[in-house]
Order: C-alpha cells, then structure tokens, then sequence
C-alpha cells in the first residue's frame, strides 16, 4: 500500500494514498489559487511561464483558476517546482521540516502516474 505523511490542523499522521487524495479533494480551491498567483508575482513571472511548466496552454490554465479546477496531481507538482515551494504548500498553505519526504512521495506519485498512463485506454 502507498502511505503518504499528511499534516493537518491538530496533528500529523500518515494515511493510504486514497485518503491523502480525500484531503485534495476537500482543500480550498481559492486559496490553493490564490497563492499560486501571489507566487507567480513574487518570483516575477507570468502565468504563461507557469503553464509552460505544466506543459499545458495558457488557456488550459487559466480555465483550471476560473473555474476552480485542481489540476492533475503530476500538473500540480510541476507547478509547485516551477514556483519552488512544496506540493503540500500549495495545497495547505503550511510549510514543514519534512519537505524531503513529501518531495520522495511526489517524485514516486509522478513515476507512478508515468506508470498508469502506460495502461490507460485511449478514446
């Protein structure tokens, strides 16, 4: 089973890969954004460049911020290492002394997405 260290509130504990993603799903969307575009204007980029990193357009982008979308999780990764902060910071505003572990879960949840796109089916 694939764990992933999660850190809330009140305390810190480590939970299955499908719980970790319940927590996604149940974050805040606007504040997720919001500090995606207040990183982009710290480090003096544009949100063209941000896209790019995802590999995605700017139009794709943008939507994902209108309409309150998360991005796919190997998206958001890339996202994060453009701005040079922690996945878990752009999902809960939270910095923490373990960001080399939740780097090693990242990397082995982008290795794992690689892997699951080799058996996807395609329309």
């Amino acid at each position: 089973m694939f764990l992933v260290r999660y850190r809330n509130e009140k305390n810190e504990k480590t939970v299955g890969l499908y719980r970790f993603f319940s927590y996604i799903i149940r974050m805040d969307i606007d504040a997720f954004w919001k500090r995606v575009k207040k990183l982009i204007k710290e480090k003096n980029t544009t949100q063209i460049m941000a896209a790019k990193a995802c590999g995605r357009s700017l139009d794709t982008f943008r939507g994902w911020m209108s309409k309150k979308f998360i991005p796919p999780l190997d998206d958001a990764y890339r996202l994060a290492l453009f701005l040079n902060v922690s996945l878990e910071y752009l999902i809960t505003g939270r910095t923490t002394e373990k960001a080399e572990q939740i780097e090693k879960v990242c990397i082995s949840l982008e290795k794992l997405s690689e892997k699951l796109k080799r058996y996807t089916v395609k329309p």
